[in-house]
């Protein structure tokens, strides 16, 4: 079981690089654009969602990792 949750931890964590390059790209379009362009602020937003998400994931695993 332990090797699952350390399997998911590395996949989480490949998953969470592109999302981070992309909430960073969003970042800078919103700053460049402003709040008006709604396609902007969608991409930004679902990134962040997205991220948010994973970290959560990702922190209980960890977790659960440790009280083992």
């Amino acid at each position: 079981m332990r090797t699952v949750q350390i399997i998911a931890i590395i996949l989480l964590g490949l998953y969470l690089i592109p999302t981070t390059l992309s909430l960073i790209a969003g970042g800078m379009a919103l700053a460049q654009n402003g709040p008006n362009d709604s396609y902007t602020l969608g991409t930004f937003m679902g990134s962040l969602v997205v991220e948010l998400v994973l970290l959560v994931i990702i922190s209980r695993i960890f977790k659960a990792l440790r009280r083992r």
